[in-house]
């Protein structure tokens, strides 16, 4: 069954970008809603920047809007640097991560625990991440998700109220 379009719009559907049903094609309608939250991500970040020049309030609330394209974009990183192909060059880059935050802190006359455990954390994960299979992407990116749920959850006992 084809979906009924007008006559006028009709030669611009061409077979690149529509499947024999008359949907639009997967990766043009994904590249699409990639380039709006793009643009989003720009007018909210350019009005952000703007108030922030123009008046003197320094406020989150108006980099709201940008929290969709941010998560949406960093999901999609995120699943990217687990695939397996990509594994290598993450645990390279977090391997990185981990020593500049060990320099930059030992010169600093501290030892920034926290930072360190995060990114060798990471780098170690990734270098696991090397040898399961590639099915294994969607559990990885769950665990993650999940890791940060549990931590959502502890700091409103580990942070929050330790300061009321």
């Amino acid at each position: 069954m084809q979906l009924p379009t007008p006559t006028s719009i009709r030669p611009a559907l061409s077979t690149s970008t529509t499947l024999s049903t008359g949907l639009p094609n997967r990766s043009v309608v994904i590249s699409q809603g990639l380039a709006v939250m793009l643009v989003i991500l720009l007018l909210t970040s350019s009005v952000f920047i703007g108030l922030n020049l123009s008046f003197v309030q320094f406020q989150g609330r108006y980099f709201f809007t940008a929290l969709m394209p941010l998560g949406l974009f960093f999901s999609i990183g995120l699943f990217e640097a687990s695939q397996r192909r990509n594994a290598t060059w993450t645990t390279i880059l977090m391997g990185l991560v981990l020593l500049v935050v060990a320099v930059t802190s030992v010169q600093q006359g501290g030892l920034d625990k926290w930072a360190i455990l995060i990114s060798g954390g990471a780098a170690g994960l990734f270098f696991i991440r090397r040898w399961l299979p590639e099915e294994a992407t969607v559990w990885f990116v769950a665990a993650f998700y999940s890791a940060l749920a549990g931590l959502a959850g502890l700091s409103v006992w580990w942070f929050i109220t330790p300061n009321l």
